[in-house]
């Protein structure tokens, strides 16, 4: 095999002009951090610089003049990310037990749920979960309906995602019910953001509370109005803690959903990934295996 050794001389005046383009980017995610901590640059502590690329010298030069105060380099540039996965691998694993480590994730995007009949306002600008919120995180809401009917989840803001990403995260279906005629039954849905950052529909209950009523007690339709002026509304579910609350029996069904993850991989892709894997893992093996056997030869 014909091998070519290339050497190449660049200054250090030419290299920097030649990347100023780059440079200029690597203030954007910079600015955009400060603004969502809602934080100036006097206000930043430290900063550590990670990754080999950071060693730069005009990476090193832009960072110092955006937050005004020397890069630090305590952490181990090439690895530090690794071992943090590794360990956070470790934290949510049955099998390691290591210190307990308290890491407080949030939401990068704000999320939104919208039904059949338009988006659920349970906060300003139809946001079910707001960016910035700690997971896991749970909303409860509460439904009136007659029959079967879609969730969908999506991003609120698209202008924050990157660009070709879909704002539409997925559709659930909550299956057929049966409900007494001309009336709607209140139906109890769990939304979850589990501990991976990824939204869910945990459960649906079908809650059946018109049997053995206090004559004396509010009827839905006076605590439904008194929690939304409109009908079929959709409101989140909460209670205060120091506040009494008369229980009275009620029957409770589940109700199983349907997801539709856009973008997804489906279970037959999965599982040729996982074949695939396991193939190149095979080989990985025989090679090392071949290699050794040559070496002792």
């Amino acid at each position: 095999m014909e091998e070519k050794d290339v050497r190449g001389f660049i200054k250090r005046e030419e290299f920097e002009r030649l990347s100023a383009e780059l440079l200029e980017r690597v203030l954007v995610p910079c600015k955009k951090a400060m603004s969502d901590a809602g934080l100036g640059v006097e206000k930043v502590h430290a900063v550590e610089l990670v990754g080999s690329g950071s060693r730069i010298l005009a990476i090193m030069r832009v960072l110092l003049g955006f937050f005004r105060r020397e890069p630090g380099r305590t952490i181990n540039a090439s690895e530090c990310v690794a071992r943090g996965c590794a360990l956070q691998c470790a934290m949510l694993s049955l099998v390691f037990k290591v210190r307990d480590y308290e890491v407080q994730d949030t939401l990068p995007f704000s999320i939104g749920f919208s039904t059949d009949e338009g988006p659920i306002s349970t906060l300003s600008s139809n946001i079910l979960f707001r960016k910035g919120t700690p997971f896991p995180s749970v909303n409860v809401l509460t439904f009136h309906r007659t029959h079967t009917f879609h969730l969908e989840a999506f991003y609120v803001d698209p202008s924050e995602l990157a660009p070709g990403i879909p704002p539409k995260i997925g559709c659930f279906t909550i299956s057929p019910f049966q409900v007494p005629q001309n009336e709607k039954s209140k139906v109890k849905v769990k939304i979850r953001v589990n501990v991976h950052g990824i939204v869910s529909v945990e459960s649906v209950s079908l809650i059946e509370d018109d049997f053995n009523r206090d004559p004396e007690s509010p009827s839905d339709a006076q605590m439904d109005a008194a929690a939304h002026t409109a009908e079929n509304s959709t409101f989140l579910q909460s209670e205060s803690a120091e506040g009494a609350r008369t229980e009275r029996p009620c029957g409770r069904h589940e109700l199983p959903v349907t997801e539709n993850i856009y973008g997804a991989m489906t279970k037959d892709d999965i599982l040729q990934a996982q074949e695939l894997e396991q193939q190149l893992a095979y080989q990985d093996k025989l090679m090392e295996q071949t290699k050794d056997k040559k070496n002792a030869l």
